[in-house]
C-alpha cells in the first residue's frame, strides 16, 4: 500500500496478502469442515490433526496474526528510521488506517445484535482495551478484532522502539525483549492462562513487532538481501517445519509450560521468512505481482469480512460437495473457489467506500533530516 511517509515496497503487499490468506484458509478449514465431516457447527474440541507438514501448517495458520505483526513492526520502522517524526501526526495516521473500517464492523454488530450492545462495553472496544476483558462480542462480526487491539497497544511502544534503533542501540531492545519473555514467565506461573499471555495479548506478540522492526533496521543500513535470494525456501521451510512440530505438540489447544517461548519462535520464523521474501519479490512475474498487490492493498478488509463471509455459507450450507472428494478436499475446494473470491470482492467495496477516502486524508509525519541520540 501507498504512503506520503515512504518509498513504496511491493514486497510488503505481497506479505500482507500472504497473511491474508493464511488466516482466511486456517478459519474456513477449522469452520467448514465440522460441517462437511460431521453435519453440525465447529466445536472447541473441534482440531483435525494431520501428519502432513504442509497440511499441519495451514491448520495451524493462526500464526498469521504473527506474520502480520512482523510486517507492521518492519514498515513503520523502515518509513520512520533517521528522520524526525511529529508523533501527533503520526497516530492521528494510524487512527485514520484502522479506525473507520473497525467502527464499521463494530457498528454493524451492534445493530445486528442491539439486545448485546452495552455502552460500558463499547466505551472499551472503542478505547482499544475490549481483548482484556469487558468488550463488546457480535460473534463472527468482532471475532478477529482483538488483534487490532494488540497491535494499537503496540504503536505505543514504537516511539521507545524507534529512539533506540535510531541511536544502534540493539541491545536496550533486547532488554525490553528479556523484559517481557520474563513477565511471561511471571504471568504462567502465578497462574495466567497460557494462551492469554502468548497469544490474546500484548504480552505475547512484543517479539513479533521487535523482529520486525529490528529487520527493518537492518534493511535500513545494508540494502535489500537481494544477495539472498537462495535464503527464501530455507526461511519457508522453516516456517513450515516449525508450525508442523507446533502441531504435533498438540496445536493451537495446548498448554505445555514451554510454550512460553512459543512467541519468540514465531517472531525468529515470520521475520526471516519476511527477509528471505524482500530477495525474491522483484523475481514474480508481473501478473502474479499486480495479484498480490491488490490483495494485499485490501488484506485489511480481508482480515475483518473473512469470518462473517465463512459463517453465512456455512449456515446456509453453500459448500461445494463433490462426488468422490473427502470432506477435507471439499473444505479446501470452497475455501479457495467461494470463500476467497466472495471475500476478496466484499473487501474490494469496504475498501473503496470505507478505507480509501480516510486513508487519503493522512498527513506526512516525518521529517527528512536525521535524528540523532539526544532528540
Amino acid at each position: 500500500m501507498e504512503s506520503p511517509n515512504r518509498a513504496y515496497l511491493p514486497a510488503v503487499d505481497h506479505l500482507r496478502a500472504f497473511a491474508a490468506l493464511l488466516i482466511l484458509l486456517y478459519h474456513s478449514v477449522h469452520l467448514l469442515y465440522p460441517r462437511l465431516a460431521f453435519h453440525r457447527a465447529w466445536q472447541p474440541d473441534d482440531w483435525p490433526h494431520t501428519g502432513n507438514p504442509l497440511l499441519a501448517a495451514l491448520l495451524e495458520g493462526h500464526s498469521a496474526v504473527a506474520l502480520f505483526l512482523v510486517i507492521s513492526g518492519f514498515i513503520l520502522t523502515y518509513g520512520s528510521l533517521g528522520r524526525n517524526i511529529r508523533w501527533p501526526e503520526f497516530y492521528r495516521n494510524r487512527l485514520l488506517r484502522i479506525f473507520p473500517l473497525y467502527l464499521f464492523v463494530l457498528f454493524t454488530g451492534a445493530n445486528s445484535f442491539p439486545q448485546k450492545f452495552k455502552f460500558p462495553e463499547f466505551l472499551s472496544s472503542l478505547f482499544q482495551f475490549g481483548y482484556l476483558a469487558g468488550g463488546l462480542s457480535f460473534g463472527e462480526w468482532t471475532g478477529v478484532t482483538w488483534s487490532i487491539a494488540v497491535e494499537a497497544h503496540l504503536y505505543l511502544l514504537f516511539p521507545a522502539v524507534l529512539h533506540y534503533l535510531n541511536a544502534g542501540r540493539l541491545w536496550a531492545l533486547l532488554r525490553l525483549a528479556v523484559l517481557v519473555w520474563l513477565v511471561r514467565f511471571a504471568a504462567v506461573s502465578m497462574g495466567a492462562g497460557m494462551l492469554d499471555v502468548t497469544y490474546w495479548t500484548v504480552l505475547g506478540r512484543t517479539d513479533q513487532f521487535l523482529g520486525g522492526a529490528i529487520l527493518a533496521w537492518l534493511v535500513h543500513r545494508y540494502g535489500m538481501p537481494r544477495s539472498l535470494r537462495w535464503f527464501f525456501p530455507v526461511a519457508a521451510a522453516g516456517v513450515v517445519g516449525v508450525l508442523w512440530g507446533f502441531h504435533e505438540s498438540g496445536g493451537w489447544p495446548g498448554h505445555q509450560e514451554w510454550r512460553i517461548l512459543w512467541p519468540i519462535a514465531e517472531a525468529s520464523i515470520w521475520t526471516a521468512f519476511v527477509a528471505g521474501y524482500l530477495a525474491v519479490a522483484p523475481l514474480l512475474p508481473r501478473f502474479a505481482d499486480s495479484a498480490l498487490r491488490y490483495l494485499g492493498k485490501v488484506s485489511y478488509s480481508v482480515y475483518l469480512i473473512h469470518v462473517p463471509v465463512i459463517t453465512i455459507l456455512a449456515t446456509k450450507s453453500w459448500f461445494l460437495n463433490i462426488s468422490g472428494a473427502s470432506a477435507f478436499g471439499n473444505t479446501l475446494l470452497t475455501a479457495i473457489f467461494e470463500v476467497l473470491p466472495v471475500s476478496v470482492a466484499f473487501a474490494s467495496l469496504t475498501w473503496s467506500v470505507i478505507e480509501e477516502p480516510f486513508l487519503a486524508m493522512r498527513r506526512r509525519y516525518g521529517q527528512s533530516q536525521p535524528t540523532t541520540a539526544n532528540q
